[in-house]
């Protein structure tokens, strides 16, 4: 494991690692609210072997894919800001595809 060793989180963190990210709380914030170490909390989340990981990332993304889908609606009802927004994440979309 070269030398690092991982931290375990309790269930409750989990949870609030989850909760906190979905709400888009800097790392700082959650750190303090679990009571964890700022960087040990950083790296974790940028581990994905961790489940540090997996809960941080999925709150982040469930709240991003809920202003993405209120950023399209707004596309098609012809907002030209949301408009190309849309076209951004499709060009994003399409880089991130690339093997």
């Amino acid at each position: 494991m070269n030398g690092i060793i991982k931290h375990a989180y309790t269930e409750e963190q989990l949870a609030l690692i989850y909760q906190c990210s979905k709400n888009l709380l800097p790392v700082r914030d959650i750190a303090c609210i679990i009571m964890a170490d700022e960087n040990r909390l950083r790296r974790d989340i940028n581990d994905p072997t961790t489940a540090a990981y997996r809960h941080y990332r999925r709150g982040k993304g469930e709240t991003l894919l809920e202003i993405r889908k209120n950023e399209i609606r707004l596309a098609i009802d012809g907002s030209p800001q949301a408009v190309q927004n849309a076209h951004e994440y499709i060009n994003s979309m399409n880089d991130d595809e690339m093997i």
